[in-house]
């Protein structure tokens, strides 16, 4: 008897946390949190690897959170 492999592509992940795209991007959560939300006191390339980021992961505030 062969085994199946078990098909990963269609199994539910996690959602993405801001604590995640911190570690991804190796900066502090309230360094993700002030680029998400274009803060001056976050240097525009900073925001910019951040939001790119975000983007490539599909990252979603919480709004429950």
């Amino acid at each position: 008897m062969v085994a199946k492999s078990k098909d990963t592509s269609s199994e539910k992940r996690a959602p993405l946390r801001m604590s995640d795209l911190a570690k991804m991007a190796g900066v502090s959560k309230s360094t993700v949190s002030r680029a998400l939300s274009d803060s001056s006191l976050i240097p525009a390339e900073t925001k910019e690897r951040i939001r790119a980021l975000a983007k490539e992961h599909n990252y979603r505030l919480n709004k429950r959170a």
